[in-house]
């Protein structure tokens, strides 16, 4: 499945496939693609922090994601080579 993502701000069109399904959850690799902000970082490392703790859950990539731009597509990439599946977004 092919998704197309739209940058609200309307700077980029990009063309993402659908990620796959995870098959283990123990041991599965998590990214964490961040909004600039209070607390956002501590508050989902914390998120997978606990995950490795109750399901073995290994944190294999974070980075900063841009609040008024669209992300980086060599961050995307590198994100999508290094992780199984991410927490994007922002908390407060």
């Amino acid at each position: 499945m092919t998704i197309q993502v739209f940058d609200p701000t309307g700077t980029m069109s990009r063309e993402q496939r659908g990620a796959n399904s995870l098959e283990h959850f123990p041991e599965s690799r998590a990214g964490i693609l961040y909004h600039r902000g209070t607390n956002t970082q501590e508050v989902m490392e914390r998120v997978v922090s606990l995950l490795g703790k109750e399901h073995g859950v290994i944190k294999a990539w974070s980075g900063e994601k841009p609040v008024t731009r669209s992300v980086d597509p060599a961050k995307l990439d590198e994100l999508e080579a290094s992780v199984d599946w991410a927490l994007v977004g922002a908390a407060a």
